[in-house]
């Protein structure tokens, strides 16, 4: 084997070496940045996400709110319902009465 060639060889070889040590090289710097950027959209998205979870929670507790306060309104308002149909049917009980007596006290 001739001494030259196999320099030239190794040469090469080591040539081709260094074009993929670099190469790798920058696909780790791609890659880092990637993952820079990852982490990044990752806690932009966690940050939106808590941010959204605290405004449904404060929708959530207007809303009920508003719920308990519809339902107080609406036992308010059947609770004067019964009172006047209790009243009402006094009057109606007696109208029933007085038309039983009669009338000119016959």
């Amino acid at each position: 084997m001739d001494v030259e060639k196999t320099i030239e060889l190794i040469l090469e070889h080591d040539a081709r070496f260094a074009v993929k040590m670099e190469q790798i090289g920058e696909r780790l710097e791609q890659v880092a940045a990637l993952q820079v950027q990852t982490r990044a959209d990752l806690r932009r998205a966690v940050r939106l996400g808590v941010q959204e979870a605290r405004a449904e929670r404060a929708r959530r507790k207007e809303l009920e709110a508003e719920v308990n306060a519809a339902r107080r309104e609406t036992n308010s308002r059947l609770n004067e319902l019964m009172a006047a149909q209790r009243v009402t049917e006094e009057l109606l009980q007696g109208f029933i009465r007085s038309l039983e007596r009669g009338r000119n006290g016959h």
